[in-house]
């Protein structure tokens, strides 16, 4: 398919900017919450003054683990969709023709057009002079 007007070239090129720029937001989403169990560390050890026994502290950690797994599973998911919806759309992107046909080609509609006129027109490469 050919794509003189680019615009479906353009609309491939929108969705994996839009694609990418998803790819950053999940990036993004696992190092806040690497940066907020890092903060929240550091405000317990200045702060803590016995507010959790070693049992509670132990028990803290594991549920942090535990959310940072399920954390981790769900933007792996989110990952691997939008892996799989950019190579689509690349996919579609490549059988997107962005130039003019090839010159057989163009000479073959050249042809049918003038077929198509009122005067039969030869066809292929005139004559050498």
């Amino acid at each position: 398919m050919f794509d003189e007007s680019f615009q479906q070239s353009s609309l491939y090129f929108t969705i994996l900017e839009i694609l990418r720029i998803c790819w950053d937001w999940v990036d993004d989403v696992v190092k806040d919450w690497e940066a907020l169990h890092e903060q929240w560390l550091r405000d317990i050890e200045l702060n803590h003054n016995g507010i959790f026994s070693e049992a509670e502290w132990r028990a803290v950690e594991a549920n942090w683990e535990a959310a940072t797994r399920i954390m981790q599973r769900r933007t792996d998911n989110i990952r691997a969709r939008i892996k799989r919806q950019a190579e689509e759309v690349k996919s579609l992107r490549d059988g997107v023709i962005t130039s003019t046909p090839p010159p057989r080609l163009q000479q073959t509609e050249d042809c049918l057009r003038r077929s198509s006129s009122s005067m039969p027109l030869p066809c292929g490469k005139p004559p050498r002079g």
